[in-house]
């Protein structure tokens, strides 16, 4: 049993002359793959269930590992690769395949941007086109024009993580935390309004009007999963400025140094890079002002401006000085 997905690039790119591969290399594992979205993707509403964001996220996978040739992706994803990659059976990874094929042709991505004139909303299908040949348990899917330069040959302002740091979770809520994270992850700090938050994660109106009812159903059961399974340290905070209404969020995030009692994560399998330092002016020095939690190694204080004070002697020698040279001109004249 197998699923075929290819998406179909816009005219955008036919300077494109490369050839088509419907697999990765056969060293490649599916989960050290990466994905890569545009950040304004990642912060757009998703619309996908969680069976729909595993096939959707698998073939971007792929992506990562396949060139194009005339504006054309081809992918080849198996139900036992699928099965293998988020710990499913291959019964539950045939249904899934089938279900999200039938599914997919619905589902659209709901961009929104402030203006002048008020807020812009773009909503685009997924994709194109749906093939799914019942028995053979295989579904071709294309993603739409709209929707591929968001996720292919991306240059700039994108996202990038690898599947595997996403495949064990069994919730979308934690998913689409862990992917509007990762845009920070040099910085280890997520602020966004609550908003926002609500339009990527697609809570429901009432959780949207009640911040207790976010908290409970949203925001500590993704956290929670965040932590259980990718191993991450995870600090938040509802912000309130000017007003008692919580109306921003902050989510603080590292890699947890310890993965067992033995020893500490390698540098190549962590989540986030270490986040760099920010530097602030703190009188007449600068110091590294590292996250709360975080040990800054070496010194703190990177740069020391020394602040000495002219005494009486030099004042009263520059003054004199002066007035010497101010009574020479003045003779000259």
């Amino acid at each position: 049993m197998a699923g075929i997905m290819h998406a179909t690039i816009t005219e955008e790119f036919p300077q494109l002359k490369l050839k088509h591969a419907n697999q990765p290399k056969a060293d490649d594992v599916l989960g050290d793959l990466n994905i890569n979205m545009s950040n304004a993707l990642i912060r757009a509403a998703h619309g996908l269930s969680l069976s729909e964001k595993r096939v959707v996220c698998a073939c971007l996978a792929k992506l990562d590992s396949v060139r194009l040739t005339d504006g054309r992706y081809e992918f080849r994803l198996l139900s036992d690769e699928y099965a293998e990659t988020f710990d499913v059976s291959n019964t539950t990874a045939y249904e899934q395949l089938r279900d999200s094929g039938k599914h997919l042709m619905k589902r659209t991505a709901r961009f929104v941007e402030d203006t002048p004139r008020g807020k812009k909303e773009r909503i685009w299908v997924w994709v194109s086109g749906v093939t799914y040949h019942q028995g053979e348990g295989w579904v071709e899917l294309g993603f739409s024009p709209e929707m591929t330069p968001h996720l292919a040959l991306l240059r700039r302002e994108f996202t990038s993580y690898k599947l595997r740091h996403t495949s064990a979770l069994r919730s979308v809520y934690s998913w689409r935390l862990f992917e509007l994270m990762v845009q920070f992850k040099d910085t280890g700090l997520l602020r966004l309004s609550v908003e926002d938050f609500c339009h990527a994660m697609e809570v429901s109106p009432t959780a949207r009007g009640n911040f207790g009812e976010l908290t409970r159903r949203v925001i500590e059961p993704a956290v929670k999963e965040l932590v259980e399974k990718n191993g991450l340290i995870i600090q938040w905070k509802g912000t309130k400025p000017g007003g008692r209404r919580v109306q921003g969020l902050e989510f603080m995030f590292k890699d947890n140094p310890q993965t067992d009692m033995f020893g500490e994560v390698p540098p190549a399998e962590r989540i986030f890079p270490e986040p760099k330092p920010k530097q602030k002016l703190l009188g007449k020095a600068t110091k590294v002002a590292g996250m709360p939690g975080r040990k800054v190694s070496g010194a703190t204080t990177t740069a020391t401006v020394k602040e000495t004070k002219p005494t009486k002697t030099a004042v009263h020698k520059a003054t004199s000085a002066s007035l010497a040279i101010l009574k020479s001109r003045k003779t000259k004249g």
